[in-house]
């Protein structure tokens, strides 16, 4: 669970085995306005589904230091990210943007320079940038 407070704060919560997220408004009027109806955190909710759970983990794991666990992500995904992605992988490697070892994924300091792009290609897009 995790619970934002004030105007464009988002929060995120799983009950009875469904993934809940809600944002509230950017705007401090419209955000005070719900605060004082009595409303707060009902503005935008959404169930997030398994496939979109999955790629927001891979993108906030590559976010970290730590990076991303592949066992746990293929236990989520049901997919290897190393056989799916094998060749892009290999490119982010040889251009020094990531480093892979049969437990993690990591950015380097490089890859985190250019972070964005290098989690579109591996699973916010359908389409991959050269990374050679």
């Amino acid at each position: 669970m995790c619970w934002g407070l004030g105007p464009a704060a988002v929060s995120s919560m799983t009950a009875d085995g469904r993934a809940l997220r809600w944002a509230n408004p950017a705007s401090l009027e419209a955000w005070e306005a719900l605060v004082l109806a009595g409303r707060a955190g009902q503005a935008e909710r959404e169930e997030l589904a398994a496939e979109v759970r999955a790629r927001e983990a891979l993108m906030l794991a590559l976010r970290t230091s730590a990076g991303l666990d592949l066992a746990e992500h293929t236990a989520r995904t049901g997919q290897s990210l190393t056989d799916e992605h094998g060749e892009l992988l290999a490119q982010l490697a040889q251009a020094g943007l990531i480093i892979i070892d049969s437990k993690r994924l990591r950015l380097t300091r490089a890859g985190m320079l250019v972070s964005n792009s290098v989690i579109r290609a591996l699973g916010f897009e359908n389409t991959a940038e050269n990374f050679s």
